[in-house]
């Protein structure tokens, strides 16, 4: 197994999985309510002390949680679920926003 990119991350990662239509993206759920998308194409390369700093933060949970799947058909749709018993569905695709709000959420 060979190390490709070092991706500063805010405290312990959940979850990750990548996009499966762009291996390139990869989402991630934090301790936190939030979910952080990254283009590690776009990170720097190498080890670096600076701040985590992803490409987007999607915003819609109120605690923390594990479920996070990208739809296999659907490129940009992403849904997950927290403990705050909701799971929300982002369309990431063409959005310029580096901070999104859920498209849906379900109870």
């Amino acid at each position: 197994i060979r190390l490709i990119r070092r991706i500063n991350h805010d405290g312990e990662v959940n979850r990750a999985r990548y996009m499966p239509q762009n291996s390139s993206i990869i989402a991630t759920k934090t301790t936190s309510s939030d979910i952080y998308v990254f283009d590690y194409q776009k990170q720097p390369s190498g080890f670096t002390d600076g701040p985590c700093s992803p490409d987007m933060v999607l915003k819609g949970h109120k605690k923390e949680g594990f479920g996070l799947s990208w739809s296999p058909l659907k490129e940009g749709y992403l849904l997950s679920s927290s403990r705050d018993s909701y799971i929300c569905l982002w369309d990431i695709g063409g959005s310029a926003q580096n901070i999104l709000e859920a498209k849906e959420r379900y109870e």
